[in-house]
């Protein structure tokens, strides 16, 4: 992986987030080293205030009380900016959801991204009607640019 940083406010959906805490998954080596950039202070993750919905701590029949509460301290750590999803995240949300045939969730991250002014939004949840450029670049690259 090079070692030049891409971005420095990047939003992270909930498959990237399971795939770096479970370290499972083709690009888990790559979004470690972006939370580990975070961690460093180097870029700043944003993410919404929904997001523990989604990330658990593994899956229903592997998830413990420990895995639960890392998955928590992982997303409410000091290098994520959180966005609550108030009225205006909303709308944007549902008029993504209508133009681009999105999930509610995946509106609700994309339109938290925008709100929290994210430089590049990263997933490993294509679906055939996401088509768009940023779920192309994808948590694949799992790099980031130094501000």
């Amino acid at each position: 992986m090079p070692d030049q940083i891409e971005y420095v406010r990047p939003y992270l959906d909930a498959q990237c987030w399971i795939s770096a805490l479970s370290g499972q998954g083709p690009y888990a080596s790559n979004l470690a080293q972006v939370l580990a950039a975070a961690d460093d202070a180097r870029i700043e993750i944003v993410t919404s205030t929904l997001l523990p919905l989604e990330v658990l701590g593994g899956h229903y029949d592997q998830r413990t009380a420990e895995t639960a509460e890392q998955a928590l301290q992982a997303l409410t750590r000091s290098s994520v900016v959180q966005v609550a999803p108030g009225r205006r995240v909303v709308l944007d949300a549902r008029d993504l959801r209508v133009r681009l045939n999105l999930k509610a969730m995946d509106a609700v991250h994309l339109a938290s991204a925008a709100a929290g002014a994210a430089d590049a939004f990263l997933t490993d949840n294509c679906s055939a009607t996401a088509t768009t450029g940023a779920c192309r670049s994808s948590c694949r690259s799992g790099t980031a640019r130094s501000p």
